[in-house]
C-alpha cells in the first residue's frame, strides 16, 4: 500500500472507528485523522492536504453524513474522493438515501476491520487512477489559458463562457453531471485553436476564406487533443459542435437541430455572448443590450435556440450574470 495515497479521514462524534482500526490502517501504510464535527471535515477536505479517502460514521452531525457526501460529489474539486459510510443496523432503512448522496461504498455495522481495509485499498488504487485522469484535464485546461494569453482580447475567454455555462445550467434544472460537462465544455470549447497558425488566430480584421477554412478545424483538433481522456469524455461534443447552427449552416458536421443537443445548444448562446461583449482586434465589446440584440437575430435567422436564449437573457437582466 504505501505506494499508494495514504492519508483517511474518519468523521464520527466518537473515537470507536479509529481505536477500531487505527492500528492495522496503521500497519499498511494509512495515516489515519480523526474528527468529531461535520464542519470540520468540510474544512480538512478543502484544505491543501486533504484526506485520500473519506470515512465517515452516520452519526456525523454538523452537517451530516448524507449531506457531506452530497457537497462532494456536487463540487468538481472533490468528486474523486472516496467516501465510505459506517451505517448502524437499525439505520438500514436510509440505506437508499446514502446510494442516492454518492457514497462509494456502504457498510453495515459491525464491520470487520479486515473487510473495511480491502475496501479502503481498493477505492484508494481507483482514486489512483482517477487522480491520473484529472491531472490530464488540468493540463488541457493550462494548455489553454496558455493560448489565451497569447491573444489580449481572448485572455479569460474559456474560464467565463464555462461560468456562464454553468449559471445557464443551473437555472435550467440541468443535473449536477450536466453541469460538470458545462464546466468541462466551456473551458476546453476552443482548445483546439492550439494548432491554429498564430498568423491566423491573431489576424485582425476579416479572414480570407482559406483562412477560415483553417480555422474552422478548430473544433476537430480540439476533438483529437481530447478524444482519449476519459474524464472529459462527455463534454466532447461540446467541443466538436459548439460552431453548429440549428438550420444546418454551422461546421465541422452540419448539424441541424435534431441532431444538435441541449447542451451544445447552451455553450452556443454563452460563446457568442462573450465574444459580442469583449473587445477583439476587429471591434469593440458591444453593450449588453446590443448583445442580446445581435443574439435574437441570430435567433431568427435559424442559428440559435430561442429557449435557451430567452433563459440566458433573463439571468443576465434580472441578475447581472454577465451584463
Amino acid at each position: 500500500m504505501n505506494s499508494y495515497p495514504t492519508k483517511v479521514l474518519i468523521g464520527q462524534e466518537n473515537s470507536s472507528l479509529s481505536d477500531a482500526f487505527k492500528s492495522l490502517f496503521s500497519e499498511n501504510g494509512l495515516d489515519v485523522q480523526l474528527t468529531t464535527n461535520g464542519n470540520q471535515v468540510l474544512d480538512i477536505i478543502r484544505s491543501e492536504n486533504p484526506p485520500d479517502l473519506l470515512l465517515v460514521d452516520y452519526s456525523l452531525r454538523n452537517p451530516t453524513a448524507l449531506e457531506i457526501c452530497r457537497m462532494v460529489k456536487s463540487d468538481p474539486e472533490l468528486g474523486y474522493l472516496p467516501v465510505i459510510l459506517i451505517l448502524p443496523p437499525e439505520m438500514r432503512s436510509d440505506e437508499v438515501l446514502a446510494v442516492e448522496a454518492g457514497f462509494d461504498d456502504i457498510l453495515i455495522h459491525p464491520v470487520s476491520p479486515h473487510a473495511l481495509l480491502a475496501r479502503v485499498q481498493s477505492l484508494l488504487r481507483i482514486k489512483i487512477l482517477m487522480d491520473g485522469m484529472d491531472d490530464a484535464e488540468s493540463v488541457l485546461y493550462a494548455l489553454t489559458r496558455t493560448m489565451e494569453a497569447k491573444d489580449q482580447f481572448t485572455m479569460g475567454h474559456a474560464d467565463r463562457v464555462a461560468h456562464y455555462a454553468v449559471d445557464l445550467g443551473k437555472s435550467m434544472g440541468l443535473s449536477e453531471e450536466d453541469l460538470a460537462i458545462l464546466r468541462q465544455g466551456g473551458m476546453l470549447h476552443d482548445i483546439g485553436k492550439i494548432a491554429i497558425p498564430d498568423v491566423i488566430l491573431s489576424k485582425p480584421g476579416v479572414y480570407t476564406p482559406d483562412e477560415f477554412n483553417v480555422m474552422k478545424q478548430h473544433p476537430v483538433f480540439g476533438c483529437q487533443i481530447c478524444q482519449k481522456l476519459k474524464s472529459v469524455r462527455g463534454a466532447i461534443p461540446l467541443i466538436r459542435n459548439h460552431h453548429e447552427k440549428l438550420d444546418g449552416t454551422g461546421y465541422p458536421d452540419g448539424l441541424k437541430a435534431v441532431s444538435i443537443p441541449l447542451l451544445v445548444r447552451i455553450i452556443n448562446v454563452t460563446d457568442i455572448y462573450d465574444a459580442l461583449r469583449s473587445r477583439r482586434s476587429y471591434k469593440e465589446p458591444f453593450s449588453m443590450e446590443k448583445s442580446l440584440e445581435i443574439l435574437w437575430s441570430e435567433v431568427e435567422k435559424g442559428w440559435w435556440d430561442g429557449h435557451v436564449l430567452k433563459e440566458w437573457e433573463k439571468l443576465v437582466i434580472s441578475f447581472k450574470v454577465a451584463g
